[in-house]
């Protein structure tokens, strides 16, 4: 909006207050009238100034939508002239949001009459002749519109121009786009994509997506159902849908979303799908998505009905994994779930592979030196800490796992003493114990990444931020944590791994129906053999995969 018409936008939302019976605003309109006169309402007639100051008073004055067709039909009284068709629409708009579509259409007509380029009421008509079913006149007037055909309802509507009758089955897409329409139209539930698609992208890395990427189908979809943009749509223009519509929409609005399981697919057909809380199967018209799934997968979506006995998915399929199911059908059942939490839950599969010790703990590459002075009594009191040394090399231990190493340095002076653990609790346990030895220590450096940030940026080719630690550019430390990540992964092959619902990833390569989780799980992991990382095929080899 022009900064330069900030006075008309708010000499209206006071007019408008002033007829919702504030005394104050009623006080302030008369005197900005009496000082500056109609012609301070004459940027009104600006679409892009009309359109702001539209959903700045629907967004105060929602509840009283009269107040603003009273204050809109006062300047057609006494307002300059060229506001004519912006105050007809606004008052159309005020029509529309208390069920009188009749008079809402007329009047948008009417501010059409009055200027016949003022583009929201040219969008708002074509809105309603889709919403008929009247491709044709949708059409004519996107046409009227600069840039008109660039609209996405324009594409939709041009494959229903044909003069034929479409059966229901056809027009199902087609009420899903009309709502969606609905939806980018209203401030209020723009606000509510913005929101869920900043959710959406949060688990990627930085840099690694920007908020087009969360405005996707199951983000729409949310919205539309989950937030009630859809119910809004079918109380406020339900009237204008046609009689089979209305009732296919009302179905709609009984369907939950659920988990489904694959059992057949039909590449470029179909695919019948379980529900797994009821059991009940499906056969789904959904073609483009036959050719990416597979029999045996579960998805989190909404089947709807399209028509007699047929079926489809409109908002999206978001995969499942399996220990991803119980809590998703836990939060379904939750009646105090909410959208954010849902997104949030669905979009978590896009972070980072996760990746814990054998005792739980994050998976984090702790490592730092100290500097000492040489002592006689330093190598026993580590001994006493942390068991027998190997060369001047403490591996503390936990029973068969590993926790920790440290490297005592006396090639020169000062001593060095290197602390290297896997996960920041037991790191903090070895640097205290450490400096209970050597109280004098001084830090030289300290690092700690996450194993799965290390994993990813070695992925994308580059560091982000300052180099992490350990330095694996030291041949000493990249010797140490290979020795340790091999001996890792061979305690990993019999631990109980959340990612495969508690089952030991020898467990799951024996079972078929766990298998796939597994394979998705070494397929996060690199396959070469870097120091410090995972190898996915040294794994696949150990397991037989």
């Amino acid at each position: 909006m022009r900064a330069d018409a900030l006075p008309a936008v708010t000499a209206f939302i006071t007019l408008v207050s002033s007829r919702a019976g504030d005394a104050d605003a009623t006080r302030r309109s008369v005197d900005t009238w009496n000082l500056f006169g109609p012609d301070l309402f004459a940027d009104l007639a600006d679409p892009a100034v009309a359109t702001g100051v539209a959903n700045a008073v629907f967004e105060i004055f929602g509840t009283e939508p009269e107040s603003i067709a009273e204050a809109a039909r006062w300047l057609l009284e006494h307002g300059p002239a060229q506001i004519t068709a912006a105050m007809r629409w606004i008052i159309g708009l005020a029509a529309e949001a208390v069920g009188r579509i009749d008079d809402a259409e007329g009047h948008f007509e009417r501010s059409c009459t009055a200027d016949g380029e003022f583009v929201p009421a040219l969008l708002r008509l074509a809105q309603y002749a889709s919403d008929r079913g009247d491709a044709l006149r949708g059409l004519a007037l996107y046409d009227r519109i600069p840039g008109g055909r660039e609209h996405p309802m324009f594409d939709v509507l041009l494959r229903y121009r044909d003069d034929r009758e479409y059966s229901l089955v056809e027009r199902a897409r087609w009420l899903y786009e009309k709502a969606g329409q609905y939806l980018e139209q209203s401030q209020h539930h723009r606000d509510h994509l913005v929101e869920l698609a900043s959710i959406r992208i949060a688990p990627r890395l930085a840099g690694d997506s920007d908020l087009q990427d969360g405005l996707d189908d199951f983000v729409w979809d949310v919205v539309l159902f989950d937030c009630g943009a859809f119910a809004e749509f079918i109380a406020v223009r339900g009237p204008l849908l046609p009689a089979d519509e209305q009732l296919l929409a009302q179905q709609w609005l009984l369907i939950e979303r659920s988990l489904f399981e694959v059992e057949d697919v039909r590449p470029g057909a179909g695919m019948t799908m379980r529900a797994v809380r009821t059991g009940d199967r499906i056969d789904v018209t959904e073609r483009a998505a036959t050719r990416q799934v597979r029999a045996g997968e579960f998805y989190c979506a909404r089947v709807v009905p399209v028509g007699e006995g047929v079926w489809n998915i409109f908002g999206g399929a978001e995969p499942v994994s399996l220990p991803q199911r119980e809590p998703l059908l836990d939060l379904l059942d939750d009646d105090e779930a909410t959208p954010e939490q849902l997104v949030a839950f669905l979009s978590a599969r896009f972070g980072p592979p996760q990746f814990v010790t054998a005792s739980g703990e994050p998976m984090v590459f702790c490592s730092s030196a100290w500097t000492v002075a040489p002592s006689s009594t330093l190598r026993r009191k580590l001994s006493r800490r942390f068991g027998a040394a190997h060369d001047d090399e403490w591996t503390w231990t936990e029973g068969d796992r590993v926790l920790g190493v440290v490297v005592l340095d006396t090639s020169r002076d000062p001593w060095t003493i290197k602390v290297d653990a896997m996960s920041e609790f037991d790191y903090e346990d070895m640097v205290h114990l450490v400096l209970g030895a050597a109280p004098g220590a001084t830090l030289v450096r300290e690092g700690r990444v996450p194993a799965a940030q290390m994993i990813a940026e070695r992925r994308a080719g580059a560091m982000s931020g300052p180099a992490p630690q350990p330095d694996l550019d030291d041949p000493e430390i990249a010797a140490l944590l290979d020795e340790k990540i091999r001996a890792y992964e061979q305690q990993w092959l019999d631990e109980q791994i959340p990612a495969l619902d508690g089952l030991t990833p020898r467990q799951a390569a024996a079972d078929p129906t766990r298998r796939d989780d597994l394979l998705n799980l070494l397929g996060s992991m690199p396959d070469d053999e870097r120091p410090g990382t995972m190898s996915a095929r040294r794994l696949r080899e150990a397991l037989g995969l």
